[in-house]
């Protein structure tokens, strides 16, 4: 497998979009009871919602 990831690699982000979004969100989207998470979710909540999604282009996007 040539293109095979080494150990340690970040996965290629693939030819779909790929965002950043509040837990809150994907528990609301999906419906799953996602417990203590949205509440202790790091992601800064924003005033407007198409400020709340952020699409990821690079591992630089993404904020800890």
């Amino acid at each position: 497998m040539a293109d095979a990831a080494r150990a340690g690699d970040p996965p290629p982000l693939g030819a779909f979009r790929t965002f950043r979004v509040p837990v809150a969100d994907v528990a609301e989207i999906t419906g799953l009871d996602l417990g203590p998470l949205p509440d202790a979710d790091r992601l800064p909540r924003a005033v407007r919602a198409e400020k709340r999604w952020t699409q990821l282009e690079s591992l630089q996007d993404i904020v800890v």
